[in-house]
């Protein structure tokens, strides 16, 4: 059988990781339909309701670079069988809330804590762990697990609303998150290739024992290890880290608000929950022809443009009056939605090497979060405040030109994985 044609098993991985990401962001990516018929039972302003949302991310985002950490130390493997555990608990609790100090810690908290371990710093140290070639690729299909949990979770969360309610909803996902989950972590899920014995797919390195030992030769090879200190006085950092807010910021603000804003200029809750789940679809697309994209071009032009599409849709969003209008938005920033991420992941690999990945791109996920928190609350406060989301909106359009700006000015350069030994 010829050699180049075998399966590698860094394509399991590939699998498992969409799905973490797919169990991770379902308890997250919905709330969108829930928070309607949530504000509606209990009364809540729609800015204290989001704060729940704000407090999610920015857990998310605060346990980026201990999550980084934890991998790098302990292993993805049980990061990801905690995180699992976590995000159904979170997830049931959230079925059980009668006031917003309820909503915070278990979605806010809890949930978001299990969202945090399943999420795209302890993919991203996964998937540079068993690839040294595609992957770009293998970055965007796992990682199209975001979109995917809304192309789905979105659509099944309005059905089973409408079915069942909003708190048998949040039960039901909840056992349907472990389900699935769980056995991949525990039957499936190995963090190095060294623990099947294997190399890392393109690797030209030394085979290795299933103990993680290679043989030693002359010139033996080690990894490149940046320090997160190093790394921060690079002006490359700081602007990823913007660009990363940006994204954030404006992904937490449409997925929050915008079944509530189509609500508003009177498009039904189905078409914008629809509209949602189209945005999860186009995504998955997006995601993985940028991550093939990168392994062709680089990362930091497709990185670029796609902030500046994402600057385009939030203009088509000022327009929307009809359903016509709130799909093409969904198409056009569906495309853009969370594209960056591989590309963000990819410079952040080639810049500093894979070292010290986890807690590098776990800080620069950091500001990803802080930024979504910001988003989310934000938009509901301009909302109480003035009736409309237009400012908010138009804040959204000038940021992701900015980021465009920003990334395309990031001076691209590939820094080995490896350095030839002392």
């Amino acid at each position: 059988m010829n050699r180049s044609f075998r399966f590698h098993y860094g394509w399991i991985i590939v699998f498992v990781s969409f799905t973490a990401l797919l169990v991770g962001n379902g308890s997250r990516v919905p709330f969108g339909v829930f928070f309607k018929p949530m504000i509606g039972e209990f009364g809540w302003d729609r800015a204290s309701a989001s704060l729940a949302v704000s407090i999610g991310v920015l857990v998310y985002g605060l346990l980026q670079p201990l999550m980084g950490k934890a991998v790098d130390h302990f292993g993805a493997r049980r990061v990801v069988i905690a995180s699992t555990f976590a995000t159904g608990i979170g997830t049931v609790l959230i079925a059980a809330t009668s006031d917003l100090w309820q909503l915070y810690i278990s979605y806010g908290i809890i949930a978001s804590i299990g969202a945090g371990g399943l999420g795209f710093t302890t993919l991203t140290v996964l998937i540079a762990n068993w690839f040294s070639t595609r992957r770009g690729l293998a970055m965007g299909i796992s990682q199209a697990g975001f979109p995917a949990s809304q192309l789905f979770m979105v659509p099944l969360s309005m059905f089973l609303i409408v079915s069942f309610g909003w708190r048998m909803s949040w039960a039901i996902l909840a056992i349907l998150f472990v389900t699935l989950m769980l056995p991949l972590s525990i039957y499936l899920l190995k963090g190095h290739p060294a623990d099947l014995g294997l190399r890392p797919y393109g690797s030209a390195a030394a085979p290795v024992s299933r103990t993680g030992a290679s043989a030693p030769a002359a010139g033996a090879r080690r990894e490149k290890r940046t320090s997160l200190t190093q790394a921060m006085r690079t002006a490359s950092f700081w602007q990823l880290a913007f660009g990363y807010g940006v994204c954030g910021f404006t992904v937490s603000m449409v997925t929050t608000h915008l079944v509530a804003y189509a609500s508003d200029v009177k498009i039904s809750e189905v078409d914008a929950a629809n509209a949602l789940g189209l945005m999860g679809g186009l995504n998955i697309v997006g995601t993985m022809l940028i991550g093939a994209l990168t392994d062709r071009i680089g990362n930091k032009n497709p990185l670029a443009f796609i902030y500046f599409t994402r600057g385009i849709a939030f203009i088509i969003l000022l327009a929307v009056t009809n359903v016509g209008m709130l799909y093409l938005f969904a198409a056009v920033f569906g495309f853009a939605f969370l594209a960056t991420v591989p590309p963000t992941a990819g410079l952040s690999a080639d810049l500093y090497g894979r070292g010290s990945l986890g807690v590098i791109y776990g800080t620069v996920s950091l500001s990803h979060q802080t930024g979504g928190a910001i988003g989310a609350y934000l938009a509901g406060a301009i909302f109480d405040t003035s009736g409309s989301y237009h400012v908010a909106f138009v804040i959204g359009t000038v940021a992701c030109f900015a980021a465009a700006a920003a990334s395309y000015t990031i001076k691209e350069k590939r820094v080995p994985d490896a350095v030839a030994a002392a």
